[in-house]
């Protein structure tokens, strides 16, 4: 006798592997746009694929600013040029992208995330872990939306924002966008320019199943060598040719973020302030933006909790002591964040976040 398990739901009868490979096949990354305007109704179809994406124990972390003003999207393209001139200032033998398309693009979808939703994730687990599932959740958003962009004929691509840097923070303005709402990933998308040939696009720069595909256990016999990495690096990456990873060392590293940032140092500190207030939050905002000797990048407040974080930039420990002292800051422990590490500010923003959390 037939069961409802022997066949499944009508529904299902409609899903098409097929069609989905070739929307995953022909989605790549556009940079040039055609001019013309969107209709809203295609931007919504975009941003409910995003909507649908998974998310670590469903906290759905994603806000989507969608930007159509002409003039807007031209400033925040402006940014990315400024920060573009800056990187290749810095490290003028290295592949950099190119950001004149964002301020061209008919419309910027911003992915936006709230941090403040990560309590829902496992407290047994260590805040950087924490921290893997909320950006992986954000990334599911992304390629859900990018898939849903291709399926209607129009083309996109994202970009990292580089938080912690005087470029987030310009995107931050003129966005309008509060703390402790994070800005992760810019969209631009629109009609392409020309759609390639999908042979010709590259589908050989994908590596082949059986390279990827190891069964029950890891294959240690096929772990690429240092050598096969380096000349996938030069030969498939979009980072091929010269690379500023050649002789990468700490010294160099120092170096380069004393060039992009035309400061030495970034230091990160934490401070305990007793009958913390909004108003004196703003107070200390608006007296480090008038100090010639420190830069205060970011500052994370818990009000409640009485304590801030503070990202700052100063070319010694002691201008940034000072700095404190004089805006009547309670003493605290200072510690160096290196230029790469976005990555190490932000573990140690998952760390404050840990510290200062409290349950819903």
């Amino acid at each position: 006798m037939s069961t409802h398990l022997d066949q499944p739901p009508a529904a299902e009868l409609a899903f098409d592997y097929d069609n989905l490979l070739k929307i995953i096949r022909r989605r790549y990354s556009v940079r040039r746009f055609r001019p013309d305007p969107l209709p809203d109704e295609l931007i919504e179809k975009v941003l409910e694929a995003g909507r649908w994406a998974p998310s670590g124990a469903n906290h759905q972390p994603w806000e989507f600013i969608v930007v159509k003003d002409r003039d807007l999207i031209q400033r925040l393209g402006e940014v990315f040029l400024r920060e573009e001139i800056s990187l290749r200032s810095g490290d003028p033998k290295f592949n950099w992208p190119q950001y004149s398309y964002v301020g061209e693009a008919p419309c910027l979808i911003v992915v936006c995330a709230d941090p403040r939703l990560k309590r829902v994730i496992n407290r047994p687990r260590p805040p950087e872990n924490r921290e893997k599932t909320f950006l992986f959740s954000i990334a599911a958003a992304v390629e859900h939306m990018q898939l849903a962009a291709t399926s209607l004929g129009l083309g996109g691509i994202w970009l990292t924002v580089q938080e912690l840097d005087q470029y987030e923070l310009e995107l931050r303005q003129l966005l309008k966008v509060p703390d402790p709402i994070r800005i992760a990933i810019f969209c631009p998308i629109g009609r392409p320019h020309a759609w390639p040939d999908i042979n010709e696009r590259g589908v050989h720069t994908r590596r082949p199943l059986r390279e990827l595909v190891h069964h029950n256990t890891y294959d240690v016999s096929r772990l690429r060598s240092e050598e096969q990495i380096e000349e996938f690096v030069r030969t498939v990456t979009l980072r091929k040719g010269k690379g500023s990873w050649e002789t990468e060392t700490e010294a160099s590293r120092t170096a380069l973020a004393e060039r992009l940032t035309g400061r030495m140092l970034r230091w990160m500190s934490w401070h305990r302030v007793p009958g913390l207030t909004p108003v004196r939050v703003e107070e200390l905002r608006a007296r480090a933006r008038h100090d010639p000797r420190v830069r205060l990048v970011r500052l994370f407040a818990d009000v409640e909790g009485g304590q801030l974080m503070c990202v700052s930039e100063a070319a010694t420990r002691d201008e940034v002591t000072h700095w404190f002292e004089a805006c009547g800051l309670p003493a605290a422990e200072l510690s160096q964040l290196q230029w790469e590490g976005d990555h190490a500010s932000i573990h140690e923003i998952a760390l404050f976040e840990h510290a200062t959390q409290r349950e819903a």
